[in-house]
């Protein structure tokens, strides 16, 4: 009974300990659950089949990779098709452009020529302003012609040797509208200058 009264936990120093004990020693409350703690650690830690083994788990089997297609021998009819249609529609645009061009340029010419000496404001100068933003007009349509021409031109893959013949066809025209746009605005400056 003494034994059992001297081991019951008190407050010593504002601090729960055990008296008694390991050589009369004084133990804070906490000391005999780190051991229950520990070994309750210890025991989970405890392996109950062996090492795990290192071999993939079935979510992690190596995954089956389709095949890349190899471009086919020769263009499909779709897209000869496409590439006809958007080729034509370039061909008319540029025809609508060039004539445009025509029409537009000799009246500009004796539209500028006609407000030499005038001052910004009088009717011959507004007359020529518009017949110089009728060239702009004309001009811009290139540049939409070439916007159709320049993803035909361009060899996107590992095309058939077919597809060069027509693909340098294009290029060549695309080459000969962009001479033809870079001609137009240098006339187009020289023009304006006149006004000045």
């Amino acid at each position: 009974m003494a034994g059992l009264i001297a081991r019951t936990p008190r407050i010593a120093s504002r601090r729960l300990t055990w008296a008694g004990g390991l050589g009369g020693r004084r133990w804070p409350v906490a000391f005999p659950m780190v051991h229950v703690l520990g070994a309750t650690l210890i025991a989970g830690c405890a392996g109950r089949g062996g090492f795990p083994d290192l071999q993939p788990r079935p979510h992690e089997a190596p995954r089956a990779v389709a095949p890349v297609v190899a471009p086919a021998d020769a263009l499909s009819a779709e897209d000869r098709a496409a590439f006809g249609r958007a080729r034509a529609r370039a061909e008319d645009r540029l025809a609508e452009v060039r004539k445009a061009w025509a029409q537009a340029w000799p009246t500009a010419q004796a539209a500028v020529a006609a407000a030499r000496g005038a001052r910004p404001g009088q009717p011959a100068w507004a007359e020529a302003q518009l017949h110089l933003s009728r060239l702009d007009d004309a001009l811009a349509g290139y540049a939409e012609v070439e916007a159709i021409l320049s993803p035909l031109a361009v060899r996107p893959d590992a095309r058939p040797a077919d597809w060069d013949a027509e693909r340098a066809a294009v290029a060549v025209l695309l080459e000969r509208v962009r001479a033809e746009a870079q001609a137009g605005y240098r006339q187009r400056r020289q023009l304006e200058r006149g006004l000045d």
